[in-house]
């Protein structure tokens, strides 16, 4: 489990913290073995057919198999600053987040099967950013938008989110 933090400035513009997670080794091992082997599988049933029609669905399948484990292996990142609280996975536009937005920001241990698995998540009501069977910050918005994000530092992440919800 590999994960960087940067403390910057806290001026209008730029991040107070910036926290970047990566997956264990184990699950790019494992998700990379599983995307090759899909890929072997259909490329011998696609030529061992005859048919040329079969092999359309060879670059279907390494397009599906990037698409996915793109989405599982990428780094994921956190950036909160005075204004907003931005999460952001591979393939995805940021979600940003209004601190004013913020009705709770709390600790939650996470098991990854509670939301499918490693990666970018949307189960459990909440869009999940998940790197392992860690603590995770959860953020719920008066907008009924839910956001879970496993990190190390998420007693400390509350904990800024809070003070800047109260001012300061």
């Amino acid at each position: 489990m590999r994960s960087s933090i940067n403390d910057r400035g806290s001026s209008a513009t730029e991040a107070i913290v910036h926290v970047v997670e990566r997956q264990p080794r184990w699950v790019v091992f494992l998700v990379a073995s599983a995307m090759v082997g899909l890929d072997v599988v259909v490329w011998c049933l696609a030529t061992s057919s005859g048919d040329a029609r079969d092999t359309v669905a060879i670059p279907v399948a390494v397009a599906v198999s990037v698409i996915v484990a793109a989405l599982v292996v990428a780094p994921q990142t956190l950036t909160v600053t005075p204004d907003a609280v931005c999460l952001r996975g591979l393939l995805f536009v940021p979600m940003t987040v209004s601190r004013a937005d913020v009705s709770r920001a709390a600790v939650e241990q996470v098991d990854p099967l509670k939301y499918g698995g490693f990666g970018v998540r949307a189960a459990n009501g909440a869009l999940a950013f998940v790197t392992g069977r860690k603590a995770a910050l959860r953020i719920e918005t008066h907008s009924r938008r839910c956001y879970v994000f496993t990190t190390e530092r998420a007693e400390m992440l509350v904990e800024l989110i809070a003070d800047g919800n109260r001012g300061g």
